[in-house]
């Protein structure tokens, strides 16, 4: 019971940064209830496929997606944003860790192989984290994943009228810095190597094979696929670039002024949010 009204809490919270507080408020409580999108496969990875690959309808199908946060609520540390790392035990024992509030985890089958973060801003969305399974027999090999994945929350923030969607280019990316540091430390990196050229620094195979020998929170991400993961991808689904280096895709004009909103909203069980209010998953098929 405390875990739940912890999570309404900061869903209601969180729902206070839009102008229609009320509709975005019930589409958060589908991360919450850990809504799940069969036809993501047919909807996203369709037409995400890489050229050189194909995929059968019965290997389309196995990716799905579900909406996520992390299993004990919100978490802000002073300078990094959601960076306590929260883990989120599924009914095979598999986990997966979060470091932003609202998630959509992308599945094959039963595992759990990528997914987007996003935290609410004022009247925007802001993707701060895209992360996929570096497995060997690795199903996001045939697919965009990025793109699939940013086109849904694009869809999403539509459905929503939400009228801004944001994403953290690697520039703005504190763990992209903290491993530059650290492979400058560790003598993978030239000492004269700026941050920024080591966005565009591409390691080949073999020195990869062997940072893989430390320690994750020391060497990830790699700097240069920060920016193919997050830079490129902005840059290919045509988000503008923002003064500060972040991307921006305007979806609908912003109101003036954000309205009053009361200091909290009315009490309302998941039972009656689930029955009143469906919006998220019949929305976006529109």
């Amino acid at each position: 019971m405390y875990q739940t009204n912890l999570f309404r809490k900061n869903v209601r919270k969180q729902a206070q940064n839009f102008s229609n507080t009320d509709t975005v408020e019930t589409a958060l409580f589908d991360f919450v209830n850990g809504l799940k999108i069969p036809d993501f496969g047919e909807k996203y990875i369709e037409r995400h496929v890489k050229e050189s690959h194909t995929l059968s309808k019965k290997q389309r199908d196995k990716y799905t997606l579900r909406f996520d946060v992390p299993a004990h609520g919100f978490f802000r540390l002073k300078d990094n944003g959601y960076a306590k790392r929260s883990r989120d035990f599924f009914s095979l024992g598999e986990s997966r860790y979060f470091e932003n509030p609202f998630n959509f985890s992308l599945f094959y089958g039963w595992s759990c192989i990528a997914s987007l973060g996003f935290e609410p801003g004022f009247d925007n969305i802001m993707i701060r984290e895209l992360k996929g399974t570096t497995v060997r027999v690795n199903p996001l090999q045939k697919i965009k994943w990025t793109h699939a994945l940013v086109s849904f929350a694009v869809d999403w923030a539509k459905a929503l009228n939400i009228p801004e969607v944001r994403i953290l280019s690697a520039s703005n990316n504190y763990l992209a810095q903290r491993t530059y540091q650290n492979l400058q430390e560790l003598g993978y990196l030239p000492r004269d190597m700026t941050f920024q050229e080591s966005l565009r620094h591409e390691i080949d195979q073999e020195t990869k094979n062997q940072i893989a020998k430390h320690s994750e929170w020391e060497v990830k991400p790699l700097p240069n696929d920060t920016f193919m993961l997050y830079d490129v991808t902005a840059r290919r689904l045509k988000f503008n670039t923002l003064r500060n280096g972040n991307y921006s895709l305007i979806l609908t004009p912003k109101p003036v002024s954000k309205p009053q909103q009361p200091s909290e909203s009315p009490h309302q069980s998941n039972q009656s949010y689930l029955a009143d209010k469906t919006l998220s998953h019949q929305a976006i098929q529109q």
